[in-house]
């Protein structure tokens, strides 16, 4: 920027001095410069927008294994959670952590995949919700009784994981149902239960396309979509 600036002051001087070919050289010169940077701040800016932000509130992270929805990308991008409420987790003791208390196990796992960001906010659901609102995110949340009044406060995109693990008469933990394999990438398998009922798999077998018959390790249901989570136990 400093250099086109520099070259605009020079244009004006030619201009003064009637030394048109040198005038025209430099605004040309200027123009490409200018053309330039715009282009590439432009790249900048769509790769940027293309990284998901979600903020997670400390209701998520405890009682959801957010590993789950990563491997079987439901959800792709960075996560970010309080530092306030990272430290309380360092402050307690491991052994007073319950067992359905998934916190550490997803933090771990996100510095794993570098997927984390630390924000400077207290473990608020007002707070939570106020950041994702000025920093254009999307929040995830989970029986969070003062969410309704608060989207009426702050328009932001959500996901609400209140029906992980729903479980109903067609579907539950640990049922075995017949599947079809349709996509494989590496260890990674996907497939359909019915038409409207996608099924993921992760699995060092390596296994074929078609029919298979396994275990349900979790049930998500996002947005009224349902997905099947399958145990690798799969009778060929």
């Amino acid at each position: 920027m400093i250099l086109i600036l520099i070259l605009l002051i020079a244009s004006l001087i030619f201009i003064i001095l009637e030394l048109n070919i040198l005038t025209i050289s430099f605004l040309c010169i200027s123009f490409v410069l200018m053309l330039f940077c715009y282009r590439k701040r432009e790249k900048i800016t769509v790769k940027e927008q293309m990284i998901k932000e979600y903020v997670l509130t400390s209701n998520v992270l405890k009682m959801h294994r957010i590993s789950d929805l990563v491997e079987s990308e439901l959800l792709d991008g960075i996560f970010l959670i309080s530092k306030v409420f990272i430290n309380k987790l360092l402050e307690i003791d491991n052994k007073d952590i319950l067992n359905n208390d998934y916190s550490i196990e997803n933090i771990e796992y996100f510095k794993r995949k570098n997927m984390i960001k630390e924000i400077s906010i207290e473990d608020n659901i007002s707070l939570y919700f106020k950041y994702a609102f000025e920093h254009s995110c999307t929040i995830i949340i989970t029986k969070e009784k003062a969410a309704n009044n608060l989207f009426k406060i702050f328009k932001v995109k959500s996901i609400n994981l209140e029906y992980l693990n729903f479980e109903n008469n067609k579907f539950k933990q640990g049922k075995n149902i017949h599947y079809i394999i349709t996509k494989k990438d590496k260890n990674k398998y996907e497939g359909y239960h019915t038409s409207n009922v996608k099924v993921f798999l992760n699995s060092n077998k390596k296994l074929s396309y078609g029919i298979k018959f396994g275990k349900i390790s979790n049930v998500l249901k996002i947005k009224n979509e349902t997905s099947l989570l399958m145990e690798d136990d799969n009778d060929n």
